[in-house]
């Protein structure tokens, strides 16, 4: 019998190191992951920060590399239209009904507003070709009363 409580008691003993081990791990992945994430923010935040200046600098290399190799842009160019058109064509009426949804919900003034900022060129042209063609029109009725009476 003595054997047997021997046995369960160097389970429990197993046990309780494996749970002590499981927090102490815990802990320290924990603290490693507070540690990591101040010096993160800490870094990012301020005005010399090593982690921007190595992002911006890996940024700017694959500009530069990517101004270089056509055939990358080309492909890339290819890839991006070829997934958008996938994305658009499974999510036509989502897109309608979020487009619908958002203009529906405009009043008067913002409809004005934004008409204006998005075709206020097509929309002077075509005011101009109305004036001009308006009165050409009205010039010519006017040429065939005269003509008539």
């Amino acid at each position: 019998m003595g054997a047997l409580f021997d046995g369960q008691s160097e389970k429990q003993q197993a046990l309780s190191r494996m749970k002590w081990i499981a927090t102490a791990l815990f802990m320290l992945v924990t603290a490693m992951y507070l540690l990591a994430r101040v010096w993160l923010i800490s870094d990012l935040t301020a005005s010399n920060s090593n982690i921007s200046a190595h992002v911006s600098s890996a940024v700017l290399d694959i500009g530069e590399q990517l101004g270089a190799d056509v055939q990358m842009r080309q492909w890339i160019n290819e890839t991006v239209q070829r997934i958008a058109t996938a994305l658009v064509e499974q999510n036509r009426q989502k897109i309608g009904k979020f487009i619908a949804d958002q203009v529906s919900a405009w009043d008067d003034r913002h409809m004005v507003e934004q008409v204006e900022l998005n075709i206020g060129k097509d929309l002077q042209y075509i005011r101009i070709n109305g004036t001009l063609v308006g009165g050409l029109v009205g010039l010519l009725i006017f040429g065939f009363n005269r003509l008539l009476a």
